[in-house]
């Protein structure tokens, strides 16, 4: 699979989450991409309460447009900034069904961030074209991809362009 997206971060001194899909508010399973300190790290929990595989990223300037891209292909993760790969982490295991709950730009309920509805819960920034596929595209695929909008490709699973231009509601 691939989630890949724009991200546009300001600095907020505490963790913040990019993106998070998860099984369960419990934790249990999950894949997320948070910042911290200028760096994205993103990471996968495969199975209940088992082993986090995760992979950073060089740090980043704050206040700037950067595409990130996480992909699981095989047993591998890799991390792209701007179509370029940052980071890799080999031996992944299987990955259980995660399909509860998807977040862009915010935590789940969590009380280490003061529940969902606590500005700290929040990414502070702007999200573009957030994309979930169900193959893994390759670095070339993602450089080639990363500045069109992209519908009714086969092995995109789900877009969010946030074209809407006012509300809080994308669709």
């Amino acid at each position: 699979f691939t989630i890949s997206g724009w991200f546009n971060i300001h600095s907020k001194g505490a963790p913040q989450f990019l993106f998070r899909i998860t099984n369960h508010e419990s934790n249990t399973r999950r894949i997320q991409a948070t910042e911290s300190g200028g760096i994205i790290t993103a990471d996968i929990r495969p199975a209940a309460n088992g082993t986090v595989y995760s992979v950073s990223s060089g740090a980043f300037s704050h206040g700037k447009w950067v595409h990130i891209a996480f992909v699981r292909m095989g047993d591998q993760l890799r991390l792209y900034f701007n179509g370029e790969q940052v980071g890799l982490e080999s031996a992944v295991t299987n990955l259980l069904a995660v399909n509860r709950w998807a977040y862009i730009g915010a935590n789940t309920y969590n009380s280490a961030f003061g529940g969902f509805g606590n500005p700290d819960s929040f990414m502070v920034g702007a999200v573009d074209e957030f994309q979930i596929w169900t193959v893994a595209l390759t670095g070339a695929e993602i450089r080639k991809s990363m500045f069109q909008e992209i519908a009714g490709t086969p092995g995109l699973l789900a877009r969010w362009s946030f074209n809407e231009g006012t509300g809080g509601i994308a669709f």
